[in-house]
């Protein structure tokens, strides 16, 4: 314990526990050195419901294309995790409650398609493209703004073998690999235009 003190730790070390044990395919003596992790502090707590403050409440609203291809759905519960995530307040269905209160409109759209590839090398047939827009809209449906991302996915079959089902797992995973690529966009997309 002196040594681990001298050579190691800046700090006094409390509540440590050591276990001796002989390590025998390496014939080595080990010891193990335990210590219980403090509390805490309650003050990350306060900045918990800190986090909250300051957003519109928001209404989600996915237009009718993004349902097509039954990309929307994904689309949605993602950004509801951010949203969420970042303490905003979700306002579900026309609520006549909310009518008198400020809000935002969320309405989330997507377009996709899959086209041929014709790259250096032939290693990809076809490409998939999603388009994801966002556009913000306050309590009159009055329009703020609306930005588009674009996704490229690249997949070895060319566009005519690939079954239904194949067509929408390829835009389904171009859907997903769009929300990890651009997530960081999309947060500062919601800290600008979804605050009050």
């Amino acid at each position: 314990e002196q040594e681990i003190r001298e050579k190691v730790a800046t700090v006094e070390l409390k509540d440590v526990r050591f276990e001796h044990f002989y390590w025998i395919p390496e014939r080595q003596q080990m010891v193990l050195a335990r210590m219980t992790r403090p509390p805490e502090p309650e003050a990350l707590e306060a900045e918990d419901e800190e986090t909250g403050a300051g957003w519109l409440p928001v209404r989600l609203v996915v237009a009718g294309n993004a349902e097509s291809e039954g990309l929307g759905r994904g689309f949605r519960e993602h950004l509801v995790l951010l949203l969420r995530e970042q303490g905003a307040t979700l306002l579900e269905g026309d609520d006549k409650a909310t009518a008198s209160r400020s809000f935002r409109v969320l309405s989330l759209s997507l377009s996709a398609r899959i086209d041929e590839h014709e790259g250096q090398f032939q290693l990809f047939r076809s490409k998939a493209t999603v388009y994801l827009t966002l556009a913000v809209q306050d309590a009159s449906e009055a329009p703020l703004v609306r930005r588009t991302w674009t996704i490229r996915r690249f997949v070895a079959k060319a566009p005519e073998q690939l079954s239904a089902s194949e067509r929408r797992e390829v835009l389904r995973k171009a859907v997903v690999k769009g929300l990890r690529e651009f997530e960081l966009e999309l947060l500062e997309f919601f800290q600008k235009h979804l605050r009050g």
